[in-house]
């Protein structure tokens, strides 16, 4: 047995057998895909952590939100003082995020208004760079973070921040000497870790893997990017140009308003039948404006190279780098260091590259919308922007079902509270060895009542405000979990509540652990990993079927029933995840208790969300109102 876990158990630490059960796996997990349910109070965190850490294993951990990798940060911190005491071994790791997180020190330099709030923490050298701790506006955040598209790997050699940058130069520094990496699910969609194929990969919470999979592997063009990222770098936002142009994104974006009417987020079935609208009314215009633009940039840095014997050498590799102006550069002197001169051709350039990679996205998406390929949905959605001071339309394309790249790896563990191997299969293309650990915690003692209405019933919403007063004449915290945001408006009389979106989620869970709130109310995040101790209530509005007519789900029916698959057992499978994790919202240690109340007969109907219950001892009580 490990050493680590020995002292652990000798400081008060319970033995669990689960646990040494999970070691085993970890422990043989080179070379092989291991899917693994463990329970809440598995301690599945610890289960993993120490195998890698006592046996020196290199290893990539996701966990599903940047909230999450916090915490696990805070167990990593602790098992990196034992390590070292018990073990003589310092632990090194690195928490990742992603790119677009981390301050851009070129962007900042660029802006002309600086956040006040930005300059107190640079002044702090023990700043990391992490925006997300920055108290800033979604947009500005995304204003400063690092741009993929600009932060090209041809400028970084001329950046001239490169060398303080956050991001490539002190976190690409950590994750070469890093033992454990601890990355969120966005995150590994997306990035290439060198040694990837030297290192473990432990997918934790895998059961959300599958929604950042298709988020992260989206094409997507909104009223923003195109106002924001497109017109305003071609030309003035006062210009004829600019107007005529914004206009015509108003026009295109109006097409879709019917789909809107009831619903800020809809399905669509094509995206055929608007393309030539979308060449015409922005394509065009903007390829116009950009070949105008284009030829005005080179036309003056042309000049300037022209008129001069010298050159800096970094600006000329960066030059042919482009392929750019070869037949100027080929007979010219260099030196080191960038003049001012230098910097102005720069600028430019930079300015022409940023706007030919944006024209690059518009027009693949165009031709994606075009040619339809196989394995596609797409949607509309729309959201209130403070920068715009109008609605942001998003359209989206995106993977109908992913495929996880397990090969990449030197092993793969994917672990969840909840974990079905057939959702899985379907979901993100994965197979492996199943491993369920048996439950551990005090579950006999939930109190769980079925309210016995029908949610189309119109007394529903009259039992779910009942039910929420009578949790709340027992218990100071209540977390209500809701299906549908439209639902939230049930409680917005009600006194001591904090409202999911309307402040940051670890700061409402704070408010509620700490008696400043007494309820909360959310949607999806609040029923996967939420952590509140101590005695609590928790209303389910019904059991948690996703909605048919959210996009990924719509197309996800369609492809099945095109496969002569049976849909409605994939959304059941699926509801079922989510149900258990509900109820595991409640007991999250041995101290833990409460009452479940669930607004949905329906639980009687649907034998398997029954069985869930009588596997964890619990023996849900009708109520009749």
């Amino acid at each position: 047995m490990y050493q680590l876990y020995e002292y652990l158990v000798s400081k008060g630490y319970e033995r669990r057998r689960v646990q040494e059960e999970f070691f085993n796996v970890v422990r043989d997990l080179e070379g092989k895909v291991y899917l693994v349910e463990a329970p809440t109070g598995t301690g599945k965190t610890y289960s993993y952590l120490i195998p890698i850490i006592e046996e020196g294993k290199k290893a990539i951990i996701s966990t599903g939100t940047k909230l999450l990798q916090d915490q696990l940060r805070r167990d990593l911190e602790t098992l990196s003082n034992y390590a070292y005491i018990i073990l003589g071994k310092k632990l090194t790791y690195t928490i990742l995020k992603g790119k677009s997180n981390y301050l851009c020190l070129d962007a900042y330099h660029r802006m002309e208004q600086k956040p006040i709030v930005l300059e107190i923490f640079l002044s702090n050298p023990e700043f990391n760079g992490d925006l997300e701790l920055v108290d800033l506006d979604p947009e500005t955040k995304e204003e400063l973070g690092i741009d993929e598209d600009y932060c090209s790997p041809s400028y970084r050699k001329i950046c001239p921040y490169f060398g303080e940058c956050y991001y490539w130069t002190r976190v690409r520094k950590r994750l070469q000497s890093s033992q454990i990496i601890v990355v969120n699910h966005a995150l590994l969609s997306l990035m290439e870790i060198e040694d990837a194929s030297e290192r473990l990969l432990i997918v934790d919470e895998a059961h959300e893997l599958d929604r950042y999979m298709v988020s992260t592997n989206s094409m997507n063009i909104s009223t923003y990017f195109l106002l924001k990222k497109v017109v305003n770098k071609l030309t003035q936002d006062t210009s004829s140009e600019y107007n005529s142009l914004k206009r015509n994104i108003k026009t295109f974006f109006n097409y879709f308003d019917p789909y809107l009417e009831q619903k800020d987020n809809h399905p669509l079935s094509s995206l055929k039948e608007f393309y030539d609208a979308f060449m015409e009314l922005i394509c065009i215009p903007v390829i116009n404006l950009f070949a105008e633009k284009s030829k005005q940039l080179l036309s003056e840095v042309r000049k300037s190279l022209e008129s001069r014997v010298y050159i800096c050498q970094e600006l000329k590799d960066y030059l042919l780098e482009l392929g750019l102006f070869e037949d100027l550069l080929e007979h010219k002197g260099t030196y080191s260091g960038a003049s001012e001169e230098d910097r102005k051709i720069l600028k430019n350039i930079k300015d022409y590259e940023l706007l030919q990679k944006r024209l690059n996205k518009l027009l693949n998406f165009a031709d994606a919308m075009k040619k339809e390929p196989d394995g596609f949905g797409y949607s509309i959605s729309k959201e209130w922007s403070g920068r715009l001071k109008d609605y942001n339309y998003t359209l989206s394309i995106f993977p109908i079902f992913s495929e996880f790249p397990t090969k990449k790896y030197k092993g793969v563990l994917f672990t969840s509270a909840t974990l079905d191997p057939k959702e899985f299969a379907m979901s993100i293309g994965v197979k492996g060895k199943f491993h369920k650990l048996e439950h551990t915690l005090p579950y006999d003692r939930v109190n769980f009542l079925v309210y016995m209405v029908d949610p189309r019933d119109e007394r529903w919403k009259d039992c779910l405000k009942y039910a929420f007063k009578y949790l709340r004449s027992i218990y100071d915290k209540v977390l209500v979990l809701l299906t549908n945001k439209e639902h939230a408006h049930v409680f917005k009389d009600e006194e001591h509540i904090g409202f999911q979106g309307e402040r940051n989620l670890p700061l409402l869970l704070k408010d509620l652990q700490e008696g400043n709130i007494k309820a909360l109310v959310g949607f999806d995040s609040l029923w996967f990993g939420i952590d509140i101790k101590g005695q609590k209530g928790i209303l389910m509005s019904k059991l948690p079927f996703d909605n048919p007519d959210d996009p990924i789900i719509f197309h996800r029916i369609r492809f099945l029933e095109r496969m002569g698959e049976d849909s409605f057992e994939y959304q059941k499978r699926r509801a079922l995840i989510k149900f258990r994790q509900g109820v595991g919202r409640l007991i999250r240690s041995k101290e833990d208790g409460g009452t479940i109340i669930l607004c949905d007969k329906r639980l009687f109907k649907f034998k398997e969300f029954k069985k869930v219950l009588e596997e964890l001892g619990i023996n849900p009580v009708r109520v009749y109102v």
